[in-house]
């Protein structure tokens, strides 16, 4: 047994005392190891993974897939099963893994497995949602995690992609309520519009109309949803919700971002051509926000160096490292919050305590490039 092939599990999680000791529970005798890699949680999260000896890692979360991969890096072994912590081993499968390990069966480089799903209490096998492949046991250095976030997948290289099935299921509960499952639909489209407009994917009117009537079709018809009764329905109800607003925000993402450019260069513009900055005119309303800094102590003085000058109004901030996405979601917030015309978004760093509303102007940022460059290159 000294010779046999060791597995490390990982799970990422947050706030996740409802489910992880279910998660851990059958993980427990099966595996070498436990990696669990929390991204903050505030509940008893910690405190149940620390009944079953886990390895214990925190790191801020960037998305599912960056938090994956980082996770399995964090593995003692190259064999790593991965599981979300709202998901299971049954009987069947934990039973094939360890067929596997006493045999020294690993022949292959990675092993999907069927995962089932309970939905409100019921076990939902049409709805698309069953058989749902997942390969979830793989040597580490043969692939990654990949994807379009929220939605993430794990894909061997090139030369590695052997793989066969393992018998059982991995058992996923998903949804307690249908309020969970409205409130995942909120969270993951927001993650999804970022992330298409970050990848810039053509995206039009006519898939708020057609993808979610198709989505419906899809689960509710040909994937024999009617079968799974009340859940069948409620599942291609809400999954045609989901692809529509997901749409919808990705569409209010993109215009948001063409007003703010048009509004940036116009007044970088006028700043040139007038020789004056236009928050000296009193019927041009500017919000202002520090850019990219988690540290409290330059977020508090650039709100209140920003809050002095006469002109400008501080909004927000906010840590995400994507500059197209930050400036929507300030700019979404600024919307409910103040009338704005312009948004200009500073590294606080830049901020000096010392310096006219015109200085800030000076120091601003857009598209990764500094005022002073911008100004160079319009000259």
């Amino acid at each position: 047994m000294d010779d046999a092939i060791k597995i490390s599990a990982v799970i990422i999680t947050f706030n996740e005392e409802k489910n992880i000791e279910r998660c851990l529970s059958s993980l427990k005798d099966i595996v070498d190891e436990i990696v669990v890699l929390d991204s903050g949680s505030t509940d008893k999260t910690k405190e149940l993974c620390e009944k079953y000896n886990v390895k214990f890692y925190t790191h801020a979360f960037d998305g599912h897939i960056q938090q994956k991969n980082r996770a399995k890096d964090l593995a003692a072994h190259d064999w790593v099963l991965s599981l979300d912590a709202d998901e299971a081993l049954d009987t069947t499968l934990q039973k094939s893994i360890l067929s596997l390990k006493e045999n020294n069966g690993f022949t292959k480089s990675g092993y999907y497995m069927n995962r089932l799903t309970n939905y409100c209490g019921h076990w939902v096998k049409h709805c698309n949602w069953y058989p749902d492949k997942k390969l979830r046991l793989w040597n580490r250095t043969k692939g990654q995690w990949t994807g379009t976030n929220p939605h993430d997948k794990f894909e061997m290289f090139e030369g590695d992609k052997t793989t066969r099935y393992l018998k059982g299921d991995i058992l996923h509960y998903s949804y307690y309520t249908l309020d969970d499952h409205y409130k995942q639909v909120e969270y993951f489209t927001n993650i999804a519009a970022k992330a298409y407009t970050e990848q810039e994917r053509t995206v039009g009117f006519w898939n708020l109309i057609f993808n979610p009537i198709a989505k419906f079709i899809d689960h509710y018809l040909l994937h024999l949803g009617f079968l799974d009764g009340t859940a069948g329905w409620n599942i291609s109800k809400i999954s045609a919700y989901a692809t529509y607003l997901k749409y919808k925000k990705i569409i209010d993402m993109r215009k948001k971002n063409t007003i703010l450019k048009v509004s940036v260069y116009f007044a970088i513009l006028m700043f040139i051509l007038s020789g004056k900055s236009l928050l000296a005119q009193s019927n041009y309303k500017f919000a202002v926000v520090g850019l990219q800094s988690n540290k409290e102590t330059i977020v508090s003085n650039t709100a209140s160096i920003i809050s002095s000058k006469p002109g400008l109004k501080y909004v927000g901030f906010c840590t995400n490292h994507s500059l197209q996405v930050f400036k929507y979601d300030i700019t979404m917030y600024a919307d409910e919050k103040t009338a704005v015309e312009a948004i200009f978004s500073l590294d606080p760093n830049f901020i000096k305590k010392e310096g006219s509303a015109q200085d800030i102007i000076y120091y601003c940022e857009f598209n990764g490039q500094n005022y002073d460059n911008i100004k160079k290159e319009m000259q």
